[in-house]
């Protein structure tokens, strides 16, 4: 959003969730937000009649009744944490109204703390009050008066920017005042500037720092930072980064070599005050004393170190030569490794998986750990030995440690009790080791939620398709039941398993061979129940379209906020 022209909040670098949050049935924009009147209550009671305040949204702006606007320039960012917004509010709003400048802020304390969620794009993370000055000098005045309000506060490093001098919360860049846009063929808006010879200059917010090519830094001491070189970064004089696997607002996930002993290692970094409630830092101390504690199970990555280097934190553990669950599984149970398989082998196969699982989870509890993340990527097998391993303790609990418990699930492996925020038990991963069962099988956990009897129906006509034995959907059952005291043991899940027989000569997967059944005509009875469902499918999309609305016209994917509402694929031609 520019300072005077309302757009769509760009959400590109960030999953689905994010169009969840408004609207339990249907994707919805954060544009459509109400927001509550905490940071709001504060700009009117300071800024007063003569100011034009557009409440709504993620953001919240206010324009002083005659502003003098440019199209593109340098521009201010205060970062903030939750817990000091009110008072980096309080402390920047006497200054703005003396400078009389357009500016924005995150419309109240819930939307503060979304920009600081691990999954917001990293480039804007924590970023709370945007103020726009008219030209370079009022830019320069305003940057240092900010910088002096604020200058106790500390909040996140804004990665599109740079920090003014020794500021901990005020930032600046070159961008957009005015939005100006370039629609792609696909019909996104990128934000583009026009320069002085018309030349056109990407807009895209980049997690580092740069400016157009018309312009140079104010502020040029001391001098920006070099980029690496060939060499690569070295950490903590050990650990030379050779690859970048991920990245989210509060940190990356790296592979690097270890100079001193030549291994491949993962380094893990936070980011300070990102995260559910800041906590960035702290759940990877967490995930070091796991780590520690786990030593000598073999369930886990071997802890190496845990050192700060600037204001980051970096955990050091062992690369492990493992492929997650859901490539493992894969293979078996769609006959990826082998053509053809029999019911029994393929049997073994999946009783072996779940009890090596559930053996290590004995383990893990009686170590008072709960993963809380059971899912079929941080379930991982390791390629030559075919042994368990777990991965990603962001959200794992420690039962006697005194630490807050980080709210978060993967859809279809969390039980209603994790949903709701409940102190973790046990009981949750042998929810999880149900899902994950059901997903090894028929890849639905996702289901679960919305229709738990109906997944339940559909493993059952799987594994007798597959002439594996109904044991399996007892198990599943046992350990997805609503009430955790009435989920199964898992020494249970192991005797049931050990004990169950199939077959040994019906083949249950043929690969070999891809053909597709023979079918005669469909049923008159099919026919009507296919076009029931046309017809009725029809009548909710006339029924839920919405002739008042400008960003959609019928329920849809959250791409149709950020691209043209009335194309082809959302249904509206």
């Amino acid at each position: 959003m520019g300072a005077t022209q309302t757009r769509p909040l760009m959400l590109s670098e960030s999953p689905a969730y994010f169009f969840t949050l408004l609207d339990p049935r249907h994707f919805e924009s954060l544009d459509r937000y109400r927001p509550a009147n905490d940071y709001i209550r504060l700009a009117e009671e300071e800024l007063g009649q003569g100011w034009r305040i557009r409440r709504g949204g993620f953001w919240t702006v206010c324009s002083p009744r005659d502003p003098e606007r440019v199209a593109h320039g340098w521009k201010i960012h205060v970062s903030s944490q939750v817990s000091l917004g009110e008072e980096t509010l309080r402390r920047l709003l006497p200054l703005i109204l003396e400078e009389s400048v357009e500016f924005k802020f995150c419309s109240d304390r819930r939307m503060l703390a979304l920009s600081l969620n691990k999954n917001w794009p990293r480039t804007g993370a924590g970023k709370f009050v945007t103020v726009y000055p008219r030209d370079l000098d009022s830019f320069k005045r305003i940057v240092q008066r900010c910088a002096e309000a604020t200058e106790d506060l500390d909040g996140p490093h804004i990665l599109s920017d740079r920090r003014f001098r020794d500021s901990r919360v005020v930032h600046y860049r070159y961008g957009e005042h005015w939005s100006s846009y370039e629609v792609g063929p696909n019909g996104e808006r990128a934000p583009i500037l026009i320069g002085p010879d018309g030349a056109q200059w990407s807009d895209q917010r980049q997690a580092y720092y740069h400016f157009p090519p018309w312009t140079r830094d104010p502020f040029p001491d001391p001098p920006l930072t070099e980029e690496p070189g060939e060499a690569g970064i070295l950490l903590h004089n050990r650990y030379r980064v050779t690859n970048a696997e991920r990245f989210s607002s509060i940190g990356g996930i790296y592979l690097a070599t270890d100079m001193e002993t030549g291994d491949e290692i993962v380094i893990r970094e936070a980011r300070p005050h990102l995260g559910s409630e800041g906590q960035s830092i702290a759940i990877l101390e967490k995930e070091a004393r796991i780590l520690k504690r786990m030593a000598g199970t073999g369930y886990f990555a071997q802890f190496i170190e845990l050192f700060q280097e600037w204001e980051h934190w970096f955990l050091v553990q062992e690369r492990l030569g493992a492929e997650s669950l859901w490539g493992y599984a894969m293979n078996f149970t769609m006959g990826l490794d082998n053509g053809q398989r029999t019911a029994a082998e393929l049997f073994d196969r999946i009783r072996s998986t779940i009890i090596k699982i559930a053996e290590a989870l004995i383990v893990v509890h009686e170590r008072k750990v709960v993963l809380r993340d059971l899912t079929k990527s941080n379930v991982m097998f390791t390629t030559d030995t075919d042994e368990v391993r777990f991965i990603d303790l962001e959200l794992a609990y420690e039962l006697d440690g005194d630490g807050p418990m980080l709210p978060g699930w993967t859809t279809g492996y969390a039980s209603q009790q994790q949903l709701d925020s409940e102190t973790p038990t046990p009981a949750e991963d042998i929810y999880a080791l149900g899902a994950l069962i059901l997903d090894m099988i028929t890849f639905t956990a996702s289901g679960l939620p919305l229709n738990r009897p109906g997944v339940l129906r559909g493993l059952r006509l799987t594994l007798s398709d597959l002439g594996l034995p109904l044991a399996l959907e007892k198990v599943v059952d046992g350990l997805t039941a609503t009430e955790p005291e009435r989920r199964w043991p898992l020494k249970k899940v192991i005797e049931i398993l050990s004990a169950a027989k199939v077959p040994r000569d019906k083949i249950a997967i043929d690969a070999t061979e891809a053909r597709l059944p023979e079918r005669g005509t469909p049923a008159p009875a099919l026919v009507d129940r296919v076009q029931d469902v046309l017809e009725r499918t029809a009548r909710f999309c006339e029924a839920s379209a919405d002739y008042e609305r400008d960003d959609r016209l019928f329920p849809a994917s959250g791409a149709v906020f950020n691209t043209n509402p009335v194309s082809v694929q959302f249904g509206s031609a």
